[in-house]
């Protein structure tokens, strides 16, 4: 690499392809983005504005993110009291002959369906581990998007500010040099 260039380190995963991910760059010449005319055409308003619309995008997608985040996590709550009942089931007396003689089955919802179905505890224990698995990687992608997310916002952050700064300062050298 040469000084001054750069190159994106992170690479858009996001979990859910509905969602618009804006395009967001780190402004790391400024002198040359302002000079362009598809990126400043005169009006400083203007390109504030598309810069703080991206910047918005960035804030939004954050909360959908964060509350899907927040309903994975829950979903895991549940999925681990579930294991605690039944884990408290088979440590009962009665549980070797419930669900080893008997062949008692364990009522449970597997990944979201709308009704129980009804499992030997051998199968509920191997749904309870895909159940468990599944909320994990849910979280663990959610959270990458998270950051994701994040680390576009900073940019666009640091962008609206680098091009506000270089605005008043070219229009400051201006004013001094036109007197």
């Amino acid at each position: 690499m040469t000084p001054g260039e750069s190159f994106d380190y992170v690479q858009p995963l996001i979990s859910f392809p509905e969602l618009t991910v804006p395009q967001v760059q780190r402004i790391t010449d400024v002198r040359e983005f302002m000079s362009s005319p598809e990126n400043y055409n005169g009006d400083i308003e203007d390109l504030k504005e598309r810069l703080g619309a991206k910047f918005q995008q960035c804030k939004d997608l954050l909360k959908i993110l964060g509350d899907r985040l927040q309903l994975k996590i829950d979903e895991l709550k549940e999925v681990r009291e579930e294991m605690i009942v039944l884990s408290v089931e088979m440590e009962k007396p009665t549980a070797a002959l419930r669900f080893v003689t008997n062949h008692e089955k364990i009522k449970l919802n597997c990944l979201g369906e709308s009704e129980d179905k009804e499992y030997e505890i051998s199968d509920a224990l191997g749904w309870f581990n895909v159940k468990l698995s599944r909320a994990n990687c849910e979280i663990l992608s959610l959270k990458s998007d998270l950051d994701y997310i994040n680390y576009l916002l900073s940019i666009s952050q640091l962008n609206i500010k680098t091009v506000i700064k270089f605005y008043n300062v070219s229009n400051q050298f201006e004013e001094e040099h036109t007197i």
